[in-house]
């Protein structure tokens, strides 16, 4: 994420895309109020989740689990998420197959 002046950018890929202004005042808040940011390693960490390793994120799996026990299912919230992209998106981009997606 990248906090420019007035404007919230969220790096997903090149170029960061930027984040409307109600979703832009809850990363910022994420941020500012983020876990585990206590250790020498994470200190300035730009990552919404940062993981235990210096400049690395949360691992997918713990993200999941972290996910999980809020109550959200991630296979179901994925499956449903894939469900409505348009039906000729590229299958590169979900990481489903053809068959599947």
């Amino acid at each position: 994420m990248v906090h420019d002046g007035d404007q919230v950018l969220l790096r997903l890929g090149e170029p960061p895309s930027p984040v409307p202004a109600p979703v832009a005042d809850l990363l910022l808040n994420r941020i500012g109020n983020r876990d585990n940011m206590n250790t020498a390693t994470n200190g300035d960490s730009r990552w919404l989740f940062p993981g235990r390793r210096a400049g690395q994120p949360m691992h997918p799996d713990a993200l999941a689990a972290l996910v999980n026990s809020l109550g959200i299912p991630t296979v179901a919230g994925r499956a449903s998420a894939i469900g409505q992209h348009v039906p000729s998106a590229d299958c590169r981009c979900t990481a489903w197959m053809p068959a599947t997606a």
